[in-house]
């Protein structure tokens, strides 16, 4: 809160008209730092018209106008109270981006190979290039998930494009 205050005190303010804020996802009560889910910047300060909603079913995200910076202090994010609360979210986010990829007509990405190389690929991302390890076990529950969602998001934008 006081980095919001002095920046709204400093010459930078007039710089910037949309904040994002540094985002630590938390499961239950413990804060997960690694594997891509840290820094995690988020939109949540903007300046009056200068941003609206973009249509999306799936994580709705803010439209910038103007340039936007990153503040230095984080947010905590407690969304799931559990790893299953992750799973199922995860998989109803699966079936929406299928659906959002389903209605632009992008059924491209329902190529079988895409399902097997791409969640391998954000698995392996996950746990080792972002170091997901580091958060342990919780890491490696983490990653998997992950790349369960990516296999389901093909998977369920196949079964879209057969049931045409």
């Amino acid at each position: 809160m006081q980095e919001i205050t002095q920046l709204k005190q400093s010459p930078l303010f007039e710089k910037f008209d949309g904040y994002k804020l540094p985002r630590v996802l938390y499961i239950g009560d413990t804060p997960v730092k690694h594997g891509g889910f840290y820094p995690d910047a988020q939109l949540r300060l903007f300046k009056r018209g200068k941003g609206h909603w973009g249509e999306r079913l799936v994580t709705e995200a803010i439209k910038m106008e103007g340039p936007v910076t990153v503040l230095k202090n984080h947010m905590d994010h407690y969304s799931y109270k559990t790893v299953d609360d992750f799973a199922n979210a995860m998989d109803k986010y699966a079936r929406l981006s299928a659906q959002e990829f389903y209605n632009r007509g992008d059924a491209k990405y329902a190529a079988a190979w895409s399902r097997v190389i791409q969640s391998d690929l954000v698995f392996y991302l996950s746990l080792f290039g972002r170091a997901g390890f580091m958060d342990g076990a919780l890491g490696l529950k983490l990653a998997t998930i992950y790349a369960d969602y990516v296999r389901n998001k093909v998977r369920y934008l196949r079964e879209l494009v057969k049931s045409r």
